[in-house]
């Protein structure tokens, strides 16, 4: 319809939504089973609505393959933690 979109509705995306890129990033290493900071790396080089969109993607993924939204709840809740800690 010619929109603009920050997300597409989905319940992935209403449980991101307001996430910051950094907590999104941090839930998606965990829930993928990657390094801590691989994200990190791989997208340094992006802008943070393109950091946000991709690690946005590998949630999304993850809950198509086995994830739970609950996991992706609890995944989200400690890398905000673990983000409010360090800074």
């Amino acid at each position: 319809n010619g929109n603009l979109s920050m997300d597409n509705g989905d319940e992935v995306a209403l449980l991101l939504r307001g996430s910051s890129p950094e907590a999104v990033m941090v839930a998606a290493e965990k829930l993928k089973g990657l390094e801590p900071g691989t994200l990190t790396k791989r997208y340094i080089d992006r802008n943070p609505g393109a950091k946000r969109m991709n690690a946005g993607n590998i949630v999304r993924g993850c809950v198509r393959r086995d994830t739970t939204i609950e996991q992706v709840r609890e995944a989200l809740k400690a890398a905000s933690k673990t983000l409010n800690a360090a800074s």
